[in-house]
């Protein structure tokens, strides 16, 4: 699986971001993402890679 395509999936899964609206060029502001939501994104994509 790419890397974008697990962004996106966490992304919905998580924080109810709809996948299409998500492309190489979206930023987190762009979406709509706050600094307490960067944090629980990192933590979950951590998890999602076995980091």
């Amino acid at each position: 699986m790419a890397t974008i395509d697990t962004v996106k999936e966490v992304l919905e899964e998580n924080l109810d971001i709809n996948p299409e609206s998500v492309n190489d060029d979206s930023t987190f502001d762009s979406l709509g993402i706050d600094s307490l939501d960067m944090v629980e994104l990192i933590c979950d994509l951590e998890e999602k890679c076995d980091v």
